[in-house]
């Protein structure tokens, strides 16, 4: 009978404040390590624009999102990722609008 192990890795929280339209490096990924997204929450301001969330790859994790002003998204905080990168690629959301994106995302490297 196989035994599955478990690393057991503290979820790490980064801020995110985007005020231009660019492609901003949330996470930087380390040769040999994935990242796991636990959660993200995203709030557009009063400006309307494009986020698109991808690797460093760069892959496309979930499309372009289209936000319109005073809009928030959400992944719910948990233990199962949202989405795993691939090994040794960083987390990068891209924006096309000139307006400020804040939020925060949780996640574990290793």
């Amino acid at each position: 009978m196989a035994e599955i192990i478990r690393r057991v890795v503290a979820p790490q929280r980064v801020s995110i404040s985007i005020a231009a339209a660019t492609t901003t490096v949330v996470i930087a990924g380390t040769s040999g390590e994935v990242i796991h997204i636990l959660g993200l929450f995203l709030y557009n301001g009063n400006t309307a624009g494009n986020v698109t969330l991808r690797d460093s790859t760069p892959t496309v994790i979930d499309g372009v999102l289209q936000f319109p002003a005073n809009f928030g998204f959400l992944w719910t905080r948990r233990d199962d990722p949202w989405v795993s990168l691939a090994s040794g690629t960083g987390f990068e959301i891209v924006t096309s609008g000139a307006g400020q994106l804040s939020g925060h995302v949780f996640y574990t490297k290793g």
